[in-house]
């Protein structure tokens, strides 16, 4: 009886220890792949494209940089900010839509201000429309 209660209290410490070595370590590691997001962020390879053609047919690349004036912005219910950016000042059309997350937060941009947007391409099937979500970077 008590070398099965000797054994029940060594696995109980050791499963403790076991979390608190975890946790700690994935506090740890949690905070190095945030310097190494930032890093790769930094690092990337943002492909200019024209806000017209990305408009109508978007891009064969994934990481994107785009030049564009600020038609309208509005927060969305999810937290998202959703920009939409055309290829001329005061334009409504053609256009596509910058989308910063919560968890990648970008300040809001004036209407009629000019803004260079960084992030990913994709297509929004939902709304069919083409997007930079998310914004990555964007600079008024």
């Amino acid at each position: 009886m008590k070398e099965k209660r000797k054994l029940a209290i060594t696995v109980l410490v050791t499963q403790f220890l076991f979390v608190s070595v975890i946790s700690t370590g994935t506090y740890l590691i949690g905070q190095r792949l945030q310097e190494i997001r930032a890093q790769s962020i930094i690092n990337r390879t943002y492909w200019i494209e024209d806000p017209a053609k990305f408009s109508k047919s978007g891009s064969v690349h994934t990481h994107v940089q785009i030049t564009g004036w600020v038609a309208y912005t509005r927060y969305e219910e999810d937290g998202d900010l959703h920009i939409k950016v055309t290829p001329t000042r005061g334009a409504f059309t053609p256009f596509f839509i910058a989308e910063c997350i919560p968890k990648l937060p970008c300040n809001k941009p004036n209407i009629d201000s000019q803004v260079m947007i960084q992030g990913i391409s994709r297509y929004d099937k939902e709304h069919n429309w083409w997007e930079i979500h998310p914004v990555e970077f964007i600079q008024e």
